[in-house]
């Protein structure tokens, strides 16, 4: 779903029968916008592998936080245990982008 308005407000992520969550379109919003501006990186794979090397996840237990749940929803996803279906990659290119345009080319400021 490319359209904003047609996107579901919540999504039901389910690895097992006993583990199942329910998240909302604004907490996966804010988790992409997260890891997009601690990662400065366009692409959802390049910012989650680079995540992994910058940041000391004993310290900033808000971008652990962060980074579990978008590796947990993108392997649900992976297998098809997302409803309604979630393209994660899309989430997160599209508030990269919109970032890149609200503060130039870079969500932590313009290039120089």
């Amino acid at each position: 779903m490319t359209n904003e308005s047609k996107m579901p407000e919540t999504f039901v992520a389910r690895k097992s029968e006993d583990f199942e969550i329910f998240l909302t379109r604004s907490m996966i919003e804010k988790a992409a916008g997260q890891l997009a501006r601690a990662t400065n990186t366009p692409g959802f794979h390049d910012a989650m592998e680079l995540v992994w090397f910058k940041f000391d996840h004993n310290v900033n237990k808000e971008m652990r936080d962060c980074v579990s749940m978008l590796l947990t929803l993108y392997r649900c996803a992976l297998d098809g245990n997302v409803r309604p279906p979630l393209d994660l990659e899309e989430i997160y290119e599209r508030t990269y982008n919109e970032m890149e345009a609200e503060y130039g080319n870079r969500p932590n400021g313009p290039k120089p």
